[in-house]
């Protein structure tokens, strides 16, 4: 057995084994955080002991864990998942405070918010400041976003000192600007970082350290508060503030970097065994070539006369991959394990089409008799389902009617190629139809692309039938027939000529994947 990375120099060996890693950049995902839903917790008293929080203000009221603090009509209360509160010329300020339980821990405290208006054309504009602010037993530390656009940290520190951490800065911001501030505080350290977000623009350091002469920690631990006050007293436009998100949490470490694949190689039996580490979410290509005169990311995927080819291979859950009995071909031979994004063979939710539209390369056909596929949004009429799976549509057999008798109607998917190691079906089912044993039934099966007939051995599941009342998540691995082969699914039903008919068979979700 013979390991070899990147960094050696190349052995003179028959067969030269080697691991590599190729990364995708994440494409950026504009993302509203209010739509984000991050589970609530205690820190026990082992680990700091401060309570955690998080909130989208999906209503329909604010958490009675907060204190509502000024001038009640200012509380404008929750509105299309955000709270909403303004500001009145009376000097006391609108706030909404929420305990941290008195001791804390390295934490991050993020919040997102809409303010319109709140600048305005021109000045004074609504002479308004945002402040969302931290209280311990020493004092406390705010961000302040006044109506000018500038942001400061300021702090005052009963047993030290007090002002501006970071003086008046002009952010950029217009009214309307989705706007989120960030504060990771490292109790070990007793260091913070302050960083704000415009909309989906990159983030900002605002400010990073220390930068007061007593304890960070000492002005941090009891509570926490958002606030809208009117910093002048004379008739202006009151400023309104919309809170989508707010969080109270552990610091969210850096995701580890993957370790080495580390590929090994042994005999078995006439064959080949390959082991390497693998992650969740990752597929696999085994890829060879007789020369290391190209890089082994342009090699193609090993077909030893048996297999198809090793592509596509998922993950085993197990964090380590074997490949067994892998026949060797040919003169001496190079082989690399390659490590790819999961990619879905076949994916589709129907919510991107219009209703009685199907997806791109797929076919519905049926027998004449009344009965058909088509994609829409089901509404409950007689026993169909009230709403699609998720989303607004779905596929099903007449949307908004029954099945009719002596019905035979296919719903087909694309082409796709099923590799060498299987694949699964994943799909939401809601099944209605007459009492078994009557005919009435749904079955999958996998068609070969290049005659758009059923595989021999083929099945995927045989009589769908029953009164299922509710939608069901079903997994099903492709028959392997299907291994190696460009493929199509067809969703089937028929019915018999009783005039018992109810609403038949509808899909949802549908995706197939590597692996079984």
């Amino acid at each position: 057995m013979y390991f070899h990375n990147e960094e050696d120099g190349h052995p003179n060996y028959g067969y030269y084994f080697l691991a590599i890693r190729h990364s995708k950049q994440r494409k950026a995902m504009k993302l509203s955080l209010k739509n984000i839903l991050l589970p609530a917790l205690l820190v026990t008293a082992s680990e700091g002991a401060y309570e955690a929080f998080t909130d989208n203000f999906d209503g329909p009221s604010l958490d009675e864990a907060y204190r509502q603090e000024g001038l009640q009509d200012a509380h404008l209360g929750i509105t299309d998942g955000a709270y909403f509160l303004t500001d009145e010329r009376d000097g006391q300020g609108t706030k909404i405070t929420r305990s941290t339980g008195g001791e804390i821990d390295s934490f991050r405290n993020e919040i997102e918010f809409v303010m319109e208006p709140f600048r305005l054309l021109g000045n004074p504009g609504t002479q308004s400041d945002f402040k969302w602010k931290m209280f311990g037993p020493d004092g406390f530390m705010e961000l302040v976003l006044n109506s000018f656009g500038k942001l400061r940290l300021y702090h005052n520190d009963s047993e030290g000192s007090s002002g501006n951490i970071t003086e008046n800065s002009d952010i950029g911001i217009v009214d309307g600007d989705r706007i989120k501030l960030i504060v990771d505080y490292d109790i070990d350290t007793d260091k913070m970082e302050v960083t704000y977000q415009i909309n989906d623009d990159d983030p900002v350091v605002f400010h990073s350290g220390g930068g007061i002469s007593g304890r960070v920690g000492d002005l941090i631990t009891n509570f926490v508060q958002v606030e809208m006050f009117k910093w002048n007293n004379s008739e202006v436009t009151k400023g309104v503030v919309a809170v989508n998100y707010w969080n109270l949490g552990a610091i969210q470490e850096p995701e580890a970097p993957a370790g080495p694949l580390v590929l090994s190689i042994g005999p078995d039996g006439d064959g080949l065994e390959f082991t390497w580490r693998s992650q969740e979410g990752k597929v696999y290509d085994l890829v060879s070539s007789t020369t290391l005169e190209t890089s082994p990311a342009t090699w193609a995927p090993y077909n030893d006369g048996v297999n198809s080819s090793y592509e596509n291979i998922a993950a085993s859950g197990s964090g380590t991959n074997t490949l067994s009995k892998v026949g060797i071909l040919g003169s001496p031979r190079l082989f690399a394990i390659v490590e790819k994004e999961f990619q879905p063979l076949l994916i589709e939710n129907f919510d991107s089409l219009g209703n009685l539209s199907l997806p791109a390369g797929w076919e519905a056909s049926d027998n004449g008799e009344g009965s058909q596929w088509q994609v829409g949004t089901p509404s409950g009429v007689n026993t169909e389902p009230s709403a699609a799976a998720s989303g607004v549509t779905c596929a099903g057999i007449n949307i908004g009617g029954d099945y009719t008798p002596s019905a035979d109607a296919s719903l087909t998917t694309s082409v796709f190629t099923v590799p060498a190691s299987g694949a699964t079906l994943s799909y939401s089912q809601y099944i209605d139809t007459d009492f078994p044993p009557q005919a009435d039934v749904g079955s999958i099966v996998v068609l070969s692309a290049a005659t758009n007939l059923p595989l021999v051995d083929g099945d995927v599941a045989l009589n769908i039938e029953g009164t299922s009342q509710e939608w069901t998540k079903e997994s099903l691995p492709l028959p392997e027939a299907a291994n190696g082969q460009e493929v199509r699914l067809q969703f089937r039903f028929v019915s018999d000529n009783d005039a018992n008919v109810f609403a038949g068979f509808y899909v949802d979700n549908v995706s197939v994947v590597p692996g079984t």
